[in-house]
């Protein structure tokens, strides 16, 4: 049996000026601050109810003081190892989410009042029901096949009353400013498979697919694809190390992703030429993406140096090292024409590591 506690406090202070162009004057778009406490506490046990039946129940109790909300949220799992090379499993845990912290304090003018209200500060968490099963096949102590599919179910999702929005498709949005209730669904249903070897002589690697599907419900009621239902994911992973003076490693790992790529809403192009800035057509959601794939590579080298009571890791990781992502549409306003926006840097991380 094991448990624990957590207490996290988030708090944001933004402020944002912009200047207009044909007058030279700053004006704010971003302005506001907030804070907020989110306590958890969780417990687990696990049972042996044979020598090969285990069961693991759990629950995890939070509280958020910005709308007091108390969440009690169990999770059990169950696995039956009939043979030494073969187990199935399945499981079922209820998890929540608490929306970036400038959501709840998207602010309103009361019209009879003049007083400032926060609509969204009653914003109950989004809340998920999670279902998997499991096969697990060991053919040799460093090999495994393992097929998961999965269930999710998600409700008290926030979205805008009479309007296809909804938080399930939120990405970043510093000046967000919509007033939201808890009236939106979905659902995410799909299968995982993994095949891997686990490092032996120096060598590893693992392929992961998944095959998923990706539905929402936003404020007026329609079921539509997510923004992020990219429909497969492949990811290639593996890594090499090499002995140095007998007692030092180096190592050179990889990640390669293959993926569907997220959807976007379309341009409408007659609403961005009268304005000089891209404006989305609203009314059609997610139904526009560049291409049908996506790639990411990440490669990272690491020389650990171990001595007799302490071990020193230096790593280097590059990020992106090849390909693009998609990022939406610009405008060009020499051109006046719309253009595809591309991510391509490659990005480095340096980091040093000592382990006692």
């Amino acid at each position: 049996m094991k448990g624990g506690v957590d207490a996290d406090n988030m708090f944001f202070d933004l402020s944002g000026d912009s200047r207009i162009a044909e007058t030279g004057d700053y004006v704010s778009f971003l302005d506001g601050s907030g804070s907020s406490w989110l306590l958890s506490a969780n417990a687990q046990a696990k049972y042996m109810i044979t020598d090969h039946l285990f069961f693991t129940g759990g629950a995890n109790a939070s509280w958020f003081q910005l709308n007091e909300e108390l969440r009690i949220e169990p999770r059990v799992s169950a696995a039956w190892q009939w043979h030494p090379n073969h187990r199935i499993s399945a499981g079922y845990g209820n998890h929540s989410q608490v929306e970036p912290l400038f959501v709840y304090f998207v602010s309103r003018i009361n019209d009879e009042s003049g007083e400032i209200i926060h609509p969204n500060k009653g914003l109950k968490r989004m809340g998920a029901h999670h279902f998997v099963v499991g096969y697990d096949w060991s053919p040799s102590a460093n090999f495994r096949i393992k097929i998961e599919p999965y269930y999710q179910k998600l409700y008290d999702v926030p979205v805008e009353e009479g309007t296809a929005y909804s938080m399930l498709n939120f990405r970043s949005d510093w000046t967000f400013d919509k007033a939201l209730v808890n009236d939106g669904t979905g659902r995410n249903v799909g299968v995982d498979l993994t095949v891997e070897r686990f490092l032996n002589e120096g060598y590893y690697y693992m392929v992961t697919g998944s095959m998923y599907d990706s539905k929402y419900t936003g404020g007026d009621g329609v079921e539509r694809r997510s923004r992020y239902d990219g429909e497969y994911v492949v990811n290639l992973l593996g890594g090499k190390e090499w002995d140095v003076r007998k007692k030092n490693l180096l190592g050179l790992n990889f990640k390669v992703t293959f993926m569907g790529p997220f959807w976007h809403h379309p341009v409408d192009e007659a609403a961005t030429a009268i304005a000089g800035e891209i404006v989305y057509d609203e009314d059609l959601p997610f139904v526009d993406r560049y291409s049908n794939l996506e790639a990411l590579t990440d490669v990272t080298f690491t020389y650990r140096i171990n001595a007799r009571q302490s071990s020193s890791v230096f790593a280097l990781q590059v990020k992106n090292l090849a390909g693009r992502q998609y990022q939406g549409k610009r405008y060009n306003l020499i051109s006046q024409e719309v253009e595809n926006e591309f991510f391509y840097s490659a990005i480095p991380f340096v980091s040093y590591k000592i382990e006692f």
